[in-house]
């Protein structure tokens, strides 16, 4: 195992520990809380990479991260290669999915899901999904209709677009399209939206080499309609995970 530093704006929480309150980095709070994983199949999985020590610097958190090895980051492991045949997106999409099931379950809402964020270490056995950079995250609300969060995104292409025409937006229905975002880049190696206009009125274009039930489980990712697009748990149901 090797280590990465990391440095970023500090968020403060407070939090009751040992019967007294205190101030907590928020990225801190929420690493703890994610912890070392289950997958919704029972089997163990470090979801998140895990963080080692932490300081802070003024307004700024220096964290000490755990580095797998050997990994490289999705955008890096897509770019060596062009794009993903459909059988390994599937295995990286169910681990991902699964890790985002694990870290709802623990009331964390990751919040900036792209390939930037997302660690592939290269095992013999095959791929295995690290998730990366709680930087963004916020405490996953959890009501009989689900909490709207406002927040401001670090990136266009991954922007759902109810936030565009609301400014708000629900945690689970947001994950899945930044999901489905991952996917169609995986798949083809580009995004499928690049701009407001884009995010709003156009369609993705799905290649033609892609099988049917591919095509189905993206368009139903990345659907306008914030109530249309599937659940975390009903996108591993999906026939194409399957």
């Amino acid at each position: 195992m090797d280590i990465f530093t990391t440095c970023c704006i500090r968020k403060a929480t407070s939090i009751v520990l040992d019967g007294e309150q205190k101030d907590y980095p928020l990225e801190v709070v929420l690493l703890s809380m994610v912890g070392e994983g289950k997958t919704v199949t029972g089997r163990t999985q470090g979801v998140s990479v895990a963080p080692l020590d932490w300081c802070e610097l003024q307004d700024k958190l220096v964290m000490v991260m755990e580095r797998p090895v050997p990994c490289k980051d999705l955008t890096d492991y897509i770019n060596d290669i062009g794009y993903l045949l459909e059988e390994e997106a599937k295995v990286i999409l169910k681990q991902l999915v699964e890790g985002m099931i694990d870290i709802h379950s623990k009331e964390v809402l990751h919040r900036d899901i792209k390939p930037d964020n997302i660690l592939i270490q290269t095992d013999p056995e095959g791929p295995h999904v690290r998730v990366l950079d709680f930087g963004c995250g916020d405490f996953l609300r959890k009501t009989p209709t689900p909490a709207i969060v406002v927040w401001v995104y670090r990136k266009t292409e991954y922007t759902p677009p109810e936030w565009y025409l609301q400014r708000l937006y629900q945690g689970e229905p947001c994950t899945v399209w930044q999901i489905g975002v991952v996917l169609f880049y995986m798949l083809t190696g580009a995004l499928p939206f690049h701009n407001r206009r884009e995010i709003i009125r156009e369609e993705p274009d799905i290649p033609y080499y892609l099988s049917q039930e591919c095509e189905d489980l993206l368009r139903s990712c990345l659907d306008k309609e914030s109530r249309s697009r599937p659940s975390l748990h009903d996108m591993l149901q999906h026939p194409w995970l399957q």
